[in-house]
């Protein structure tokens, strides 16, 4: 009889109901699909993060509704990389501080956001790393103002950082490199 009614009405008459389902159901699943996700603002937080169920909220949703979940998902979960890969990273600024700078999943969010993401962890990173050259590369050298001091000058991440930049952002560093100083003081 319930499910007669609730396929009546649309499931707009189902709201004062919808709550006390179990969220596994059938009869949640098929409110949930015709309701087009949007009655399950209230149930979709109680709902497990790698349950088929919630993968089907977020997909239907378009993510948007997953912004109180998002926090709570580990960040190497599939879900996670679903949900990062279909909000295009800009819902992952809360989550990207807590990843390691070296795991596949912060690769794939600097890959997205263009390293712009990326400001508030690149000063973290070890200068000769995979991921910092990476971030160096794309960034064209600009994002790392903040860094280049702290590099040694005869490295080869700084003789790569003053290639791209055309040696202009590296007045600061100059001073400190023995071989250039030699060089331009023609040895005295």
């Amino acid at each position: 009889m319930t499910s007669r009614i609730f396929h009546k009405s649309g499931v707009r008459e189902a709201r004062s109901v919808i709550k006390d389902l179990p969220a596994s159901s059938e009869m949640t699943s098929r409110i949930f699909h015709k309701s087009g996700v949007r009655e399950a603002r209230s149930v979709i937080k109680d709902l497990p993060a790698s349950s088929g169920m919630t993968s089907r909220i977020f997909h239907k949703s378009g993510v948007r509704e997953a912004r109180s979940v998002i926090k709570d998902l580990p960040a190497s979960s599939e879900m996670t990389s679903r949900i990062f890969h279909k909000s295009g990273v800009r819902e992952a600024r809360s989550v990207i501080k807590d990843l390691p700078a070296s795991s596949e999943m912060t690769s794939r969010i600097f890959h997205k956001s263009g390293v712009r993401e990326a400001r508030s962890v690149i000063k973290d990173l070890p200068a000769s790393s995979e991921m910092t050259s990476r971030i160096f590369h794309k960034s064209g050298v600009r994002e790392a103002r903040s860094v280049i001091k702290d590099l040694p000058a005869s490295s080869e991440m700084t003789s790569r950082i003053f290639h791209k930049s055309g040696v202009r952002e590296a007045r600061s560093v100059i001073k400190v490199a023995a071989v250039l100083t030699v060089y331009l003081t023609g040895g005295r």
